[in-house]
This record gives C-alpha cells, structure tokens and sequence, in this order.
C-alpha cells in the first residue's frame, strides 16, 4: 500500500487570515494609544507654553514699573508735576522709545477696580499699558520726602515739581518701596 507522503510531510506557508488580522489589531491598538500620548505631551507643552509666558508677563511688568519710577523725573524745567493719592499717581518719566531711545513721557500709575478683582496699571502717553500680575484688593500708594520727616508717610502728594523720594505700595501685609531715582 503506498501513502502519499506529500500532503503529511508539507511544509505551511504563509499566514492564515486570522494571523493577519490579529497583527493589524495589535498594530492598530499601538498606533492609537501612541497617537493619544502624544496628543497628551501636546496639550502639557500648550500649558507649560502659556504659563511660561504668564510669569515672563509677570516678572517684565514689575521690572518696567521699577525701571519707570527709576526713571521718573523730578525738579526740571520741562518736569510735569508729580501728583498722587491713594490710589493714582501721575508724573513725568524715560520711556523706552521704538527706535531703542529713552523719550520723555507722562505716566499715570493706578488701582483700577472691576467687579473681580484690582489691578495695578501703568499707562503712558505714548499709548502703551501694561498691568501687574495678582489681585491688588485693598492695595493704596503712600508717599515720604525723607528731607523733611523720615517718619512721615502721607498718604497725598503734590501737584508739584518735587516727587517724593520714596512710594510705597502696600496690599494686604506686603508693601513694596520703590526709591525714586535721581535727583534733578
């Protein structure tokens, strides 16, 4: 009796359809939660993008705010008068010009109160504003000419062609002096 010893000793080639399509379900199962770990490292860089940009705000603002009161100008002819209360000030300062000059200019420095919360605002006549970063509720500005009275802190300066040597802001427990610059 003879055997046909080709159909028991053939080798398999190939892959069987059910081979197939569990690799491409494997692939695809990779595919997609990689697709979703990427989108998840998007969105992380999105938000340490934006708060980087908020403290770059942040740390900017309060250093042009002591960068302007450094600059404010005090006793000349072509002076402004310096003028301030609890919650606005006004005088004459150096501003940062386009073509990378200082040019004179008016600010006005103030609490401006919305319905959320207070922000402190420097504007300038050359059209550009900026505010500080935080809530300022409560906050006001305090004013001393330590040639007079170092002790005396007032809460009203000028109209005048003199500023004050030092301003203070104080919000809640903190309060942060800025020296005014030179003297004129």
């Amino acid at each position: 009796m003879r055997t046909d010893t080709r159909s028991t000793n053939a080798t398999r080639r190939g892959f069987t359809l059910l081979e197939v399509m569990l690799a491409l379900a494997i692939s695809i199962t990779v595919i997609l939660v990689a697709r979703g770990l990427v989108e998840q490292l998007n969105v992380a860089d999105a938000r340490l993008d934006l708060a980087a940009r908020a403290e770059s705000r942040a740390r900017n603002s309060t250093r042009i705010l002591a960068r302007a009161l450094d600059r404010l100008e005090v006793g000349t002819d072509s002076t402004r008068t310096f003028a301030g209360d609890v919650g606005t000030m006004t005088f004459t300062s150096w501003c940062d010009a386009a073509g990378g000059w200082l040019e004179r200019c008016l600010m006005r420095l103030s609490l401006d109160t919305t319905s959320s919360n207070t922000r402190l605002v420097l504007r300038t006549s050359l059209g550009d504003s900026l505010a500080l970063p935080g809530n300022f509720g409560g906050a006001s500005f305090r004013y001393i000419d330590d040639t007079e009275d170092p002790k005396a802190w007032v809460w009203r300066w000028g109209p005048g062609v003199n500023a004050p040597t030092v301003i203070a802001i104080i919000s809640g427990p903190d309060t942060v002096l800025y020296r005014i610059g030179p003297r004129g």
